[in-house]
């Protein structure tokens, strides 16, 4: 994958829900969520780390175009997960897919399908979090340590992206 784009860099570990899997250029979690009549449902989320400094509203337009989104995390075993698995990588903040949408927080994946049951309402803020500080803080950057913060847009930051794999057949 990074041969194909140039300067990109790819650091992380595989893990299933619940156990290590390899060690490979991303993070897997398996789907587990509720499962919708005549929908396709995503079987295996993979979690990218891009070394690159983009806002953003950049981030989730890079995201779009080579894979999905922004990463979407859903509870805390899954943040733990991550968080164990990124620990050695020297990176203080990244962006995720988290924003404000006038005072709701929202992730950047609307569908409701792509969730587990109560999943799209994670939300791990850290202390005094989400301040809007200035009134400018929109979009949410994860911290090393796992925790959520509001932060300008346009700020430069490394992040994560998630793509969903579509294994199987359409649900009957």
């Amino acid at each position: 994958l990074a041969r194909g784009f140039p300067g990109l860099k790819l650091t992380s570990l595989v893990f299933a829900r619940g156990q290590a899997v390899a060690a490979v250029p991303f993070a897997s979690f398996l789907y587990n969520g509720a499962q919708m009549p005549g929908k396709s449902l995503p079987t295996a989320r993979k979690y990218y780390f891009v070394n690159q400094l983009k806002t953003w509203s950049d981030a989730q337009s890079y995201c779009r175009l080579t894979y999905n989104d922004l990463a979407t995390l859903e509870n805390a075993d899954d943040m733990s997960k991550l968080n164990a698995a990124t620990k050695n990588w020297q990176i203080d903040v990244v962006w995720i897919g988290l924003y404000n949408d006038i005072n709701s927080w929202k992730w950047s994946i609307s569908d409701q399908a792509f969730y587990i049951a109560g999943g799209a309402g994670y939300r791990n803020w850290g202390l005094g979090q989400p301040d809007n500080a200035m009134g400018n803080q929109s979009c949410v950057s994860m911290m090393s340590t796992g925790t959520f913060f509001d932060n300008t847009c346009d700020t430069d930051g490394s992040f994560l992206y998630i793509l969903n794999l579509f294994i199987g057949a359409v649900v009957a």
